[in-house]
């Protein structure tokens, strides 16, 4: 968020697009409030040039509503903001993000929130600034201890976190997991990451994508990241 920040008040500007790593509940307060105290702009919904929506899977019809809706007039001179929080993008929702970004209304400006920009197609990352999450201001260590705990355990420690997820089918509570490995892995070196954990990263983006298809198997899918997981200790 710093980068942000810093950015901003440096060229007193906005690009069009952005991608911020990290978890919603941390990081939509700091954004609301950079977008109040230094552009003036009242992150409320009685402000029809202010949207924030969540979403546990963006799809389709939830990028075309955003295109349809960022096409309209201003209704004041302020810059119109769109934030989007959201677990997993869809292929075809980022497919019509990218067409948006690519060409971008006069003075819109996009906010994706994520837990790891790994999650999102090459093409749309082209177009966005990412901002990283590097450091603990967007990291609850207390809701990431679950993460933290699977990837310092042994293969044993590893399949007790997961035993309550398998017997309780809970889809939600999994996809939550997956959020805190990339949140987690996303605080390491910036080569340690590139290095290390892209093999990791892309299984997490297959696993969330076997979750969201019909009838997953919570099971097989917990199973594999006990044995795919790396095992890290340091400064987690």
């Amino acid at each position: 968020m710093q980068t942000l920040i810093d950015a901003y008040k440096h060229a007193k500007k906005l690009h069009h697009a952005y991608l911020i790593e990290g978890e919603r509940k941390v990081i939509f307060p700091k954004l609301s409030q950079f977008f109040e105290t230094e552009m003036g702009i009242l992150c409320v919904k009685s402000n029809p040039d202010f949207w924030y929506g969540e979403f546990e899977k963006f799809g389709i019809d939830d990028s075309r509503q955003i295109k349809n809706m960022q096409s309209q007039c201003a209704t004041t001179t302020q810059p119109r903001i769109f934030i989007i929080a959201a677990h997993f993008f869809t292929k075809e929702a980022q497919n019509t993000l990218l067409k948006v970004f690519e060409e971008p209304a006069r003075n819109v400006h996009f906010f994706l929130i994520t837990a790891s920009s790994e999650t999102v197609l090459p093409t749309l990352r082209s177009r966005i600034v990412i901002i990283p999450t590097n450091n603990t201001s967007t990291v609850s260590q207390e809701s990431t201890s679950d993460a933290r705990a699977f990837l310092g355990g042994n293969i044993l420690e590893r399949s007790k976190i997961i035993q309550l997820l398998i017997e309780n089918k809970d889809k939600i509570v999994t996809l939550s997991l997956l959020d805190q490995f990339e949140i987690v892995l996303n605080t390491q070196e910036k080569n340690q990451k590139l290095q290390l954990y892209k093999d990791f990263f892309n299984d997490i983006v297959k696993c969330r994508s076997y979750l969201y298809s019909n009838a997953p198997s919570i099971k097989m899918i917990l199973e594999h990241l006990v044995i795919s997981a790396p095992k890290i200790t340091n400064n987690i």
